[in-house]
């Protein structure tokens, strides 16, 4: 279980932390970005060469307490829809790729909470290498 200050909206305090789905581990090494529904981390998710980078997606806990159920199958409906998509399309570089989906036990404050979150792929972000135009 995690510990999530009850003023880290943002969910920065868990940089360092370890979430697992059963077989894979991700440490989610920094924030790369905050939205109305979850915070992006940089995540290491240890392979049998190395190291591979992903991004972990953990949904806010102001989201999971204001609207509770609806807000988990939120996420559970951009899992399956990244899904979907994964399995009618060839890798590409359109179309970010589902790694992994879970929920993570949290105490924020005096309560215990259930944060869903997605690992993705990490795409590189540059518009001339992700449309294949660079010079």
């Amino acid at each position: 279980m995690l510990t999530v200050a009850p003023d880290d909206h943002e969910l920065r305090g868990l940089i360092g932390a370890r979430l697992s789905s059963g077989l894979v581990l991700y440490v989610l090494d920094r924030v790369l970005g905050v939205g109305g529904m979850s915070t992006a981390f940089l995540a290491a998710r240890p392979t049998t060469t190395g190291e591979a980078r992903v991004v972990v997606k953990v949904t806010l806990p102001k989201l999971i307490k204001d609207f509770g159920d609806k807000a988990a199958l939120a996420i559970r409906k951009e899992a399956v829809a990244l899904s979907r998509l994964n399995e009618r399309s060839p890798p590409n570089p359109f179309v970010v790729r589902i790694i992994d989906v879970n929920a993570v036990g949290a105490r924020v404050g005096t309560e215990t909470l259930s944060l869903p979150w997605l690992a993705i792929e990490l795409v590189d972000s540059s518009p001339l290498r992700s449309t294949g135009s660079a010079p």
